[in-house]
């Protein structure tokens, strides 16, 4: 198993490399953005498809570069593929929650949702529909029994360039998800206090959290250092840890920054975020670790 790997491996980097997955990576995110753009691809299925790109083509870069080498071939193929799955976790969790267990609307401090039987981990889903008010800024927080949630939702408009001249750019964030774990007085959802204007309400969705953040970043936590361990001896161990620790860190901004209607521009952040600290954490722990085996 090892040689074929072996010779497949030294085919591709002969004939495929750095040809065959660039080309089919900028035609797949040309198709995705032209489909987006005609609105035949609705938000959240756009920044589904998305981060699979992104996540996948990470991981299966990764795995290329470890088989062959002298890693059993479970450990090449099975970190990818772990490391894969840990990312796109929270990605699916956030861009399709679920049913909700709560959903209504509130339009004035002292409002409340009557609840009951929720799970100890839950996300809440703000929505504000600003709609034809120019630029607002909101502030809102939510009493769930003791236990406190705080968000911030706004409009913003600015001058900009469009076309070939300049013209009013607005810039919407009209949705938050904010997490809480919760206590076991929870009869109500109440909104406590909000300021600034929202005309059609405060819509609020209460959705089991699947996958906790803590959970999520120990697991992540836990990957990243098992890839640094076994990649570290290699000579390009430093890039392969790299690779693996951004869509890690990509699965991780996407829990904290995307909902399931302000999908695509997120993940864009999200991505320049996890470049950076995956590139950074990743890199210099597979550079490090391989200082230390040569070192011994």
């Amino acid at each position: 198993m090892g040689l074929k790997w072996l010779r497949l491996r030294g085919w591709y980097a002969l004939h495929l490399r750095g040809r065959v997955l660039p080309a089919v990576a900028l035609l797949a995110l040309g198709t995705l953005a032209a489909l987006y753009l005609a609105g035949v691809i609705p938000e959240d299925v756009a920044g589904l498809i998305l981060a699979g790109l992104i996540v996948v083509g990470l991981s299966g870069y990764a795995a290329i570069q470890l088989l062959g080498t002298q890693i059993p071939t479970a450990l090449a193929v099975g970190l990818p593929v772990a490391t894969a799955l840990v990312a796109m976790a929270p990605v699916i969790a956030t861009l399709h929650p679920g049913h909700p267990l709560v959903h209504g609307s509130l339009t004035s401090a002292g409002q409340s949702l009557p609840v009951r039987g929720l799970p100890r981990h839950v996300r809440v889903l703000l929505h504000a529909d600003f709609g034809t008010v120019t630029a607002s800024s909101v502030d809102v927080v939510l009493g769930l029994g003791s236990r406190q949630v705080e968000g911030h939702l706004d409009r913003q408009v600015s001058w900009g360039r469009v076309g070939r001249g300049r013209g009013k750019v607005t810039r919407e964030h009209n949705s938050q998800f904010v997490s809480a774990d919760l206590p076991a007085d929870v009869s109500t959802v109440t909104l406590q206090d909000m300021r600034g204007v929202v005309p059609g309400g405060l819509e609020v969705e209460v959705f089991r959290d699947w996958v906790p953040f803590t959970w999520e970043s120990a697991v992540a936590g836990v990957l990243l250092l098992v890839a640094v361990v076994l990649v570290g001896p290699l000579r390009s161990g430093a890039g392969i840890a790299a690779a693996l620790a951004v869509p890690l860190a990509f699965g991780l901004a996407i829990y904290s920054m995307a909902t399931p209607d302000f999908a695509v521009r997120s993940q864009l952040g999200a991505l320049l975020v996890a470049a950076l600290l995956g590139t950074l954490a990743g890199g210099t722990l597979g550079w490090l670790s391989g200082r230390l085996r040569r070192a011994d």
